[in-house]
């Protein structure tokens, strides 16, 4: 019997990606270690990765944050400072430390407008 490819294990959960070898959760933000099939069905299952989901079903943040980026320029202080909120708050919401950044320019935006 031949070995079913990680591949076809996330074909149809659009909150999976494979990098490699590695299977990434984008609703966790972290990797999933697995061998075979049911420990993704595992995870899927967990009380953690369905509450971030819900989360993330719930609220557009990154439409959210993309949309705001295109307006910024034509904001005034106060929209501005807004902006500023909203985005420290989807940077915490998605569990994205400032420190684990690997793009030099976005790191120093955000180190300038936080």
């Amino acid at each position: 019997m031949s070995k079913m490819p990680k591949i076809a294990w996330i074909k149809n959960v659009p909150e999976l990606d494979l990098n490699g070898d590695k299977i990434f959760c984008k609703a966790c933000v972290k990797i999933i270690i697995c061998e075979k099939k049911f420990q993704v069905d595992q995870h899927l299952k967990t009380s953690i990765h369905k509450a971030t989901l819900q989360k993330m079903k719930s609220g557009p943040i990154q439409q959210s944050v993309k949309t705001t980026f295109q307006n910024v320029g034509n904001q005034t202080r106060s929209e501005t400072e807004v902006f500023h909120q909203d985005l420290s708050k989807a940077l915490v919401i998605a569990n994205i430390p400032l420190k684990n950044l690997q793009n030099t320019q976005f790191k120093e935006f955000l180190q300038k407008i936080l």
